[in-house]
């Protein structure tokens, strides 16, 4: 397994990795998947009630933040925490609420982005 891909069937075995690029190699989408906060995003991997797919592949998480979609100063970065929940829980769900991420946006409706990496070719295929 590629240093810093959670297996979209087994996160627990995530080893992070830094890299940033720009560009991904054929067979990996670079998505960025939103929802408002008390919603939650669901990751590729999963089913509709939280269960593992056939969908074959891997997921990195390249970036997260959780607050105001307008005001960036009133946003709170959470890449890290969010994979270290997908490791924790070995789930494929970001849930969208001010209980985990905290509220860096008071009285405002806040949002949740997650830009991620999905290698959906298998390496033998």
């Amino acid at each position: 397994m590629p240093d810093g891909w959670l297996p979209t069937r087994n996160p627990s075995q995530a080893v992070l990795r830094s890299d940033s690029s720009d560009e991904a190699p054929f067979g990996v989408d670079l998505r960025t998947d939103g929802c408002w906060e008390y919603g939650a995003i669901l990751l590729p991997g999963a089913t509709a009630n939280g269960e593992a797919s056939r969908q074959a592949g891997m997921v990195h998480i390249r970036s997260a933040w959780f607050g105001d979609p307008d005001d960036a100063g009133r946003r709170r970065e959470i890449t890290e925490e969010v994979r270290a929940l997908l490791v924790a829980s070995g789930g494929f769900e970001v849930p969208a609420t001010t209980e985990l991420w905290g509220d860096p946006a008071p009285f405002r409706v806040k949002r949740l982005e997650v830009s991620f990496e999905h290698a959906w070719l298998d390496l033998e295929e």
